[in-house]
């Protein structure tokens, strides 16, 4: 309101003046008329005077009335957009203008800059509640980080549809994104393009933005950031929670998962093992027959008897290792049947948190050699993605309880730093720009129809 007391007291004194003006000016061409010469100059000067008061004024003022409608218009355009993209009409179109005006008298952002956000989050799909609810954290997120508005948005909105919350939560997704990019060797722009690869998987799992954070988090501090923590993530996920023989093996050996196995028969196996235990069966006998006959007809020290009686072990041997295969035969093979995910799923086929996967990976790899780790790594991960869930997997405790510390306590942590950010001159000059802002178009709203 004090601006419209200005403007006031600028136009009543103004009109004071030139009232005055023009009756000294009257007066000195009256005079002027009876005596030649003197007043005619002084009526001259006034009127000059009368000139560079109207510049010195009226132009100011038209200029400030001219960047007061340019400054409403761009709302207004920005306003129109929010409601061609979203559909808001009404009392709900009203609830949006009236959140972005608020945005811009409580934020450093002015209020067509929060019609930009709310455009953003309309192309997402969000309805007029979900951009009530969003716009604060996202404002936030935005002055806590440094990043463009539009940039902040995106970001959000796309990681919240992706990770299956709602716009509700993005206050918390503010905070906790706020918190890793503060606490981590990383930023939220960087963030944003993990998330990008990384988040679908993640929604699926049903894995928290604390939990994917922190892995962010770690692997930031390895300087592996941006689509490359993304890649990593979204591989080793997949790889971790697929089939492939020689991963779940290795998750196997490292005591990660469980082998199902079964006793599988090969019907075909015995078959013909029996076939060849009957015919060494046959074999033997006829060996021991022809034995007989040598010892009792050369005697059982003749080289005809001894020579029998090497063919007979012959046979008998022949005959116990048939025997022997038979019997491996009826005891079948052996086979892997199926695996228990124990590091991926729980006994009921949900899955477990993202944070208790990266802690077991930690505790089994620390039982490892460095060697033992790089081969097991390379099977689990892949050669691209190993080098970032090292760096996961190895990070100190330290490290990794100060971040896990942080995030669990992120809450309010996106406005705070907003708040820091801007006590400062440069700051608390942009609040003031944002608030001008809103004052220009309050005030063309009350004059214009």
């Amino acid at each position: 309101m004090e601006i419209f007391r200005l403007f006031g007291s600028i136009f009543i004194n103004t009109d004071a003046a030139s009232q005055s003006i023009s009756a000294t000016t009257e007066k000195a061409q009256s005079f002027s008329e009876k005596l030649s010469g003197g007043f005619k100059t002084v009526g001259e000067n006034a009127t000059k005077l009368g000139a560079k008061m109207s510049l010195g004024i009226t132009t100011p003022l038209t200029l400030l009335g001219k960047k007061a409608i340019d400054t409403a218009a761009d709302f207004e355009y920005s306003m129109s957009e929010v409601g061609a993209i979203s559909g808001a009409t009404g009392e709900d179109f009203a609830a949006l203008r009236a959140k972005a005006e608020e945005m811009g008298r409580s934020t450093k952002f002015s209020a067509s800059e929060s019609a930009e956000a709310l455009k953003y989050m309309a192309m997402a799909g969000w309805d007029t509640s979900d951009m009530l609810d969003g716009l604060e954290g996202v404002l936030n997120l935005a002055a806590a980080s440094g990043e463009d508005l539009g940039t902040t948005s995106d970001i959000v909105t796309d990681a919240l549809t992706a990770l299956g919350l709602s716009a509700s939560d993005s206050g918390h997704f503010a905070d906790v994104l706020a918190t890793a990019a503060s606490s981590a060797n990383t930023d939220v722009g960087k963030m944003g393009e993990t998330f990008k690869y990384v988040a679908p998987i993640a929604g699926t799992f049903g894995y928290t933005a604390e939990d994917l954070s922190l892995a962010i988090g770690l692997m930031g501090n390895a300087s592996i950031k941006s689509s490359q923590a993304g890649t990593t993530l979204r591989s080793s996920l997949t790889r971790l929670s697929g089939t492939n023989e020689a991963v779940m093996d290795t998750m196997v050996s490292l005591g990660l998962a469980t082998a199902e196995t079964a006793q599988v028969l090969d019907n075909g196996k015995i078959q013909n093992a029996q076939e060849k235990v009957a015919n060494k069966t046959i074999d033997m006998e006829k060996a021991q027959i022809k034995y007989n006959e040598a010892v009792n007809k050369y005697g059982a020290e003749s080289s005809q008897a001894q020579t029998a009686a090497l063919n007979l072990e012959k046979s008998q041997n022949n005959l116990q290792s048939a025997l022997n295969d038979l019997e491996t035969a009826y005891q079948g093979n052996i086979e892997v049947q199926g695996y228990n995910n124990a590091l991926m799923f729980k006994s009921d086929g949900t899955s477990r948190s993202l944070r208790d996967v990266i802690i077991d990976l930690r505790e089994k790899f620390s039982t490892l050699s460095e060697e033992e780790q790089v081969n097991a790594a390379a099977v689990l991960f892949g050669q691209e993605a190993m080098s970032g869930m090292l760096a996961v997997i190895n990070a100190s405790d330290e490290d990794f309880n100060n971040l896990v510390n942080a995030l669990d306590n992120a809450d309010g942590a996106a406005k705070e730093m907003a708040a820091t950010m801007s006590d400062n001159l440069k700051g608390r000059l942009t609040e003031l720009n944002s608030q001008v802002e809103g004052l220009m178009i309050q005030f063309v709203d009350l004059v214009m129809p």
